[in-house]
């Protein structure tokens, strides 16, 4: 199944990093489905962060994660120039 998921997809599709066999984690976009279409190739990071949670709320977190971190950055780097 890993092989026909990473030709259909290549990419994780919650941060579109590059997979390849050895990388590719097999993840239910949608949790407690079991169609062949609702599984999806994911990176381990997003594969162990999501957890069940359903694919918007995982991205939305996500996305949030990330700005908090770069506000964090930028006040660093704002307060090191003090």
């Amino acid at each position: 199944m890993k092989e026909k998921i990473l030709e259909r997809d290549r990419h994780c599709i919650y941060c579109l990093k590059p997979l390849c066999i050895k990388t590719i984690k097999v993840d239910r976009y949608l949790p407690h489905q079991n169609d062949e279409h609702n599984f999806v190739a994911s990176c381990s990071n997003c594969f162990e962060n999501k957890k069940g949670k359903l694919p918007l709320d995982f991205i939305l977190e996500k996305v949030e994660n990330e700005r908090q971190d770069s506000r964090t950055k930028q006040n660093f780097t704002s307060n090191s120039k003090v």
